[in-house]
């Protein structure tokens, strides 16, 4: 796919569209024309192309992310509903594109601060525990 056609089949606005910006990449809400459905694009300065702008850092342990080894490895790993699988992966002019579905998601806050029950409110801490949120 050329990068044409990959804006004729997304359809964003960068400096409007944007969700987050951060170590992980720039995700950016979309529109799939040819699937006609809602769905987050993460975008990613290749390796090649920058001077590790993208770059994380744990320890002194320094990594550039690769959507297109992510990619890669999230097809083999079993579904999961805490997961977020790439349903494409595109690279265009130094950088890489995984397109994701939409999800629309609230923070714990937001959570906590509904009229929720204790129990409820509980019930959640302890998901949260278990890895279940």
């Amino acid at each position: 796919m050329t990068y044409e056609e990959f804006t004729q089949r997304y359809t964003y606005n960068p400096s409007l569209d944007r969700i987050v910006n951060g170590k992980f990449g720039t995700f950016y809400k979309a529109y799939d024309n040819l699937l006609h459905r809602e769905v987050t694009i993460k975008k990613v300065l290749t390796e090649a192309n920058s001077f590790y702008p993208e770059a994380c850092y744990w320890s002194d342990f320094v990594f550039t992310i690769n959507l297109k080894d992510e990619y890669e490895v999230l097809k083999r790993i079993p579904k999961h509903k805490n997961i977020a699988y790439y349903d494409e992966h595109y690279s265009f002019d130094g950088y890489e594109y995984a397109i994701l579905p939409y999800q629309v998601e609230t923070d714990l806050c937001d959570l906590m601060q509904q009229n929720l029950t204790m129990e409820q409110k509980e019930s959640i801490a302890l998901q949260l525990l278990d890895g279940n949120r």
